[in-house]
């Protein structure tokens, strides 16, 4: 073998390796792509789930407050999807309720109201589900209520069904502190 042909199968080595290494960052950039398509329509459809819930929770924060309790809501963004354009997606609600009033925690952004009982709803782009989870500050008690995947918007029963539950733990657990 001759010394040029050396050096031109070296070259076309070393281009068909950077052949390679393009084509492999293509497809990673491809991948990447796809990935935040993916990671903003769940962000998009948690977002959507949540702003739902906030309004279908209306009856049901009435009938709550008839019996003595009140209610507040608080929307946060802890998503790592941020829209262009638009006002942040909301990716967790926290649902709070107290027998009499509920207290306001200045300066607290994340959580800005203090009760006895704790409804979280937690979207998560990544599973493209929603965790929503009771937390009861008055006897230390949390468990798993529900999760919803956000492929399609839950219909408002659906809501209400997980409100009551929150409610019954509630009530459950306001008995056993009495």
């Amino acid at each position: 073998m001759r010394n040029e042909d050396l050096f031109k199968e070296a070259q076309e080595r070393c281009a068909q390796k950077q052949k390679g290494v393009r084509e492999q960052s293509r497809i990673q950039q491809e991948n990447a792509q796809e990935e935040t398509i993916r990671l903003t329509k769940n962000a998009e459809r948690i977002d959507a789930f949540l702003k739902l819930t906030m309004e279908s929770l209306k009856p049901d924060i009435e009938d709550a407050k008839k019996q003595g309790y009140e209610v507040k809501h608080h929307a946060s963004n802890n998503s790592t999807i941020n829209p262009k354009g638009i006002h942040p997606f909301v990716s967790a609600l926290t649902s709070y309720m107290q027998k009499g009033s509920i207290a306001h925690q200045l300066g607290n952004i994340q959580q800005p109201y203090k009760a006895d009982h704790l409804l979280n709803w937690r979207g998560n782009e990544q599973s493209g589900e929603i965790v929503i989870t009771y937390n009861s500050l008055c006897s230390g008690a949390s468990e798993e209520l529900e999760h919803f995947c956000v492929e399609a918007l839950p219909n408002a029963k659906a809501i209400h069904t997980v409100f009551r539950k929150f409610i019954a733990s509630a009530l459950s657990d306001e008995l056993k502190r009495h």
